[in-house]
Formats: structure tokens, C-alpha cells, sequence
């Protein structure tokens, strides 16, 4: 395990959080894909996912804390409480990146436990 995740995972994450389309950029491959598993969803390309990450943001109002980083060759795996309007909040979220030349080619999100104690 490792306490420091990649810039370009951080990058993502902060930019998810906040909406800010201009930083997907620099963190992810033009060519880049994101499966939703929860939703059933594949997005694909960077345009796409900049539409993505700005609805989640407008219709979830999604903040995420991160609870656990993995890393592993070329994979990250990310832990987070997502709080934000959607049913069942908070719940559990797993974000596995895999990273091309420092950069994200893929993400998988996978839903944790459905319910979470507070």
C-alpha cells in the first residue's frame, strides 16, 4: 500500500469533485474510458467524460473522501465515502485506475456496501 497516489489520480479526483473540466486534461489519454458498473455506463474519450464528470457533479453534488490507496504496477486502487444527493448516501466507491505513461487510460467504478453507518 502506498500513502501517495499518482498525480494524475489525484488530479482526476479533485477535478470530479469540483467539476473542473480544464484539469481532466492535463491527468487523462485522450482516448481514456471510465465503466460505471453501478450504472451500467461506458464512457468513452475525453470529451464524454468531461460531460460526465460535470453532470455527476450538477445532479449528485458528489464529494468524496478518501479512505484507502492500493497500488500496484500500473493499476491504483481508491477507496472513497461519496457523499452527495443520490440514494443510499454515503455509500462506499471503488475507483481502479489503470495508467499509461503517468497518464489515465481507464477507469473501472465499482459500488462498495450499501449501507454505511455514521
Amino acid at each position: 500500500m502506498t500513502t501517495k497516489m499518482p498525480k494524475a489520480v489525484e488530479d482526476y479526483l479533485k477535478a470530479s469533485d469540483t467539476a473542473d473540466l480544464d484539469s481532466l486534461n492535463a491527468c487523462l489519454t485522450q482516448d481514456a474510458t471510465i465503466s460505471d458498473v453501478g450504472e451500467n455506463d461506458k464512457i468513452a474519450g475525453l470529451p464524454a467524460i468531461r460531460q460526465f464528470v460535470q453532470e455527476s457533479k450538477e445532479k449528485f453534488k458528489l464529494r468524496k473522501k478518501i479512505l484507502h490507496i492500493e497500488e500496484t504496477d500500473d493499476r491504483v486502487k481508491v477507496t472513497t465515502l461519496t457523499f452527495g444527493d443520490f440514494p443510499g448516501s454515503p455509500q462506499y466507491f471503488y475507483y481502479e485506475f489503470t495508467l499509461v505513461d503517468n497518464l489515465i487510460k481507464n477507469i473501472d467504478i465499482l459500488p462498495g456496501e450499501e449501507n454505511v453507518k455514521q
